[in-house]
C-alpha cells in the first residue's frame, strides 16, 4: 500500500502543477503569439487577453475534470457501500482478505487506477466490518495490516462515537483512525460545550497524528473544520490555540471565524502560535466577494495601531512573494497593506 500512496501523491502533485503552471506556460505562450508587428504596449494587452482567455478555458477543463472525477468516486462508494451492506460478517473478512492478497502480489507496473479501485474496495470493507463489529473488527484487522484497522475504526465511530473515541485516545498505533473521523467526533463534543470540546482536545493523543503514512501529503498535521460549523467552542474553550501552539492547525478556523466576529478574527490572527502564513491572510480572503466584509475590515486595519498594521503588511508581503492571484486581489481590495513604494516594482 505504500507504493500506491506514492502513486496518490505524485498524481495529486501533477494535478497541483497543471493547476497553476498551464495557465502560465500559456500566458508565455499568448505574450509571443500576439507580438509580431505590434508596438510594446499593445502586444502586452493583446497577450494578456489571449492569456486570460486561454488560462480560464484550463481552469475551467479542470473543474470540469474534477467534478466529473467526484462524481465518479461518489458513485463507486455508493456502489460499495450497498455490496458490503449486503455481505455477512464472514463474507466481509474473507473479501478484505482476499482483496489484500490481490494488493500484495501487485507489482511496481500495475495500473494505478486497478491499484487504486482494489484497494479502496478494502477500505470500504473494512468500514462495514468495523460499522457492524467494533472492537473487535479493529483488533482482528491489527492482525492482518495494522493500517487497514483506522477504517474499521472510522466506521465504528459512525454508530458508537463514545465508545470509538475511547479506544482512540488509548490507543498507541499511529493514525488510530483518519482526520475526518477525528473531527466529526471532536465537533459532536463541541455541540456539549466548550468545556467538553477542550476535555477532549487534551485527551487526544496528538502524536499519534502527525506524519501519518498516506496522510495528505499537502497537509500540516491538522483537521478540517466542517464550513458550516460554529467555531465559538473552539475559540472560548482555548482549544484552538493550544492546538495551534502544538502544532495543530484547524482548517477553515479563521475563514468562520471572521464571518462570525470579524474584528475578533483579526486581531487574534495577529500573535497566533504555529508555522506557516499568517492566519490573518484568511481574514482578509473573507472580504475579497463580500464588499460589506471588506468595508468592514478596511475600517479594522485603518483603526489598528501602527505595529499591529505592519504585521498584518508584513505577512502580505511576504506571501505576495509567491505570485498568486490571491495576494494581488488581496492589495487591490485593501491598498493600505500593499507595501510596495510608489515607483518601486514589485519583487
Amino acid at each position: 500500500m505504500g507504493d500506491f500512496a506514492l502513486t496518490s501523491f505524485l498524481q495529486f502533485s501533477f494535478m497541483k502543477w497543471y493547476h497553476w503552471s498551464v495557465p502560465l506556460l500559456l500566458c508565455l505562450a499568448g505574450y509571443f503569439a500576439a507580438s509580431a508587428g505590434r508596438p510594446v504596449a499593445q502586444e502586452a494587452a493583446v497577450a494578456t487577453r489571449a492569456a486570460d482567455r486561454r488560462a480560464e478555458a484550463v481552469r475551467s477543463d479542470v473543474a470540469a475534470a474534477i467534478g466529473e472525477f467526484n462524481q465518479e468516486w461518489e458513485a463507486a462508494q455508493k456502489q460499495a457501500a450497498a455490496e458490503n451492506a449486503a455481505m455477512s460478517v464472514e463474507d466481509l473478512r474473507a473479501k478484505i482478505v482476499k482483496l489484500k492478497q490481490a494488493l500484495d502480489a501487485m507489482t511496481e507496473d500495475t495500473d494505478w487506477e486497478i491499484a487504486g479501485e482494489c484497494q479502496q474496495r478494502m477500505f470500504a470493507a473494512a468500514g462495514e466490518l468495523g460499522r457492524r463489529q467494533g472492537e473487535e473488527a479493529v483488533q482482528w484487522l491489527k492482525t492482518l495490516d495494522r493500517d487497514l484497522a483506522s477504517f474499521a475504526m472510522d466506521g465504528w465511530a459512525k454508530v458508537e462515537p463514545e465508545a470509538a473515541f475511547k479506544a482512540i485516545i488509548a490507543s498507541e498505533h499511529r493514525g488510530p483512525c483518519s482526520g475526518a473521523t477525528l473531527m466529526e467526533l471532536l465537533q459532536g463534543k463541541a455541540g456539549a460545550g466548550s468545556a467538553a470540546l477542550k476535555q477532549a482536545c487534551g485527551e487526544v493523543p496528538w502524536e499519534l497524528f502527525r506524519d501519518v503514512p498516506g496522510a495528505d501529503p499537502f497537509g500540516n498535521n491538522g483537521l478540517e473544520i466542517p464550513k458550516d460549523a460554529d467555531v465559538r467552542p473552539w475559540i472560548e474553550s482555548g482549544a484552538a490555540r493550544e492546538l495551534a501552539g502544538q502544532g495543530v492547525g484547524l482548517a477553515n478556523l479563521f475563514s468562520l471565524w471572521a464571518k462570525q466576529d470579524t474584528e475578533g478574527a483579526l486581531i487574534q490572527s495577529l500573535d497566533w502560535p504555529g508555522p506557516g502564513d499568517s492566519p490573518a491572510l484568511f481574514v482578509l480572503g473573507v472580504g475579497l466577494d463580500d464588499p460589506e466584509r471588506a468595508e468592514q475590515i478596511r475600517a479594522l486595519l485603518e483603526a489598528l495601531p501602527a505595529e499591529q498594521l505592519s504585521k498584518v503588511t508584513e505577512a502580505v508581503s511576504k506571501f505576495r512573494e509567491r505570485r498568486t492571484q490571491f495576494g494581488d486581489n488581496v492589495v487591490k481590495t485593501f491598498p493600505m497593506l500593499d507595501s510596495t513604494k510608489e515607483g518601486e516594482e514589485e519583487p
